[in-house]
């Protein structure tokens, strides 16, 4: 049976543990860059199907590993498109680079006459 103390205390518990979870989350982005924790995600994960699949006998089918698997391995494998960039914004970027060059070597003989 179920009583109001020990739900509180499972309650609390359960935040104990949620706010724990939270903070090293928060630690481990500190710790390691950004593709790391995103490794370290998908490697928790694939665990997670693993250790339920060997414990319980009652998991998903066979087809639904298999779907959780594949959108898994496409999370991993997607990445941003590598387009390039009109031809006539890299001649203005080219352009911005030139003048800044010059400023600065303007500016390195002007302390050079000091």
């Amino acid at each position: 049976m179920i009583t109001a103390g020990s739900w509180r205390r499972d309650h609390m518990k359960m935040r104990c543990i949620s706010l724990a979870i939270s903070f090293f989350g928060f630690s481990c982005r500190r710790g390691i860059s950004a593709t790391g924790f995103t490794v370290l995600g998908i490697v928790n994960k694939l665990l997670t199907v693993v250790i339920n699949l060997v414990i319980w006998d009652k998991h998903s089918t066979f087809v639904g590993t298999l779907g959780l698997l594949i959108c898994m391995f496409g999370g991993v494998m997607y990445q941003q498109s590598k387009s390039k960039k009109p031809k006539a914004l890299q001649e203005d970027e080219s352009q911005k680079q030139d003048d800044e060059l010059k400023k600065l070597h303007e500016s390195e003989e002007a302390y050079n006459k000091l």
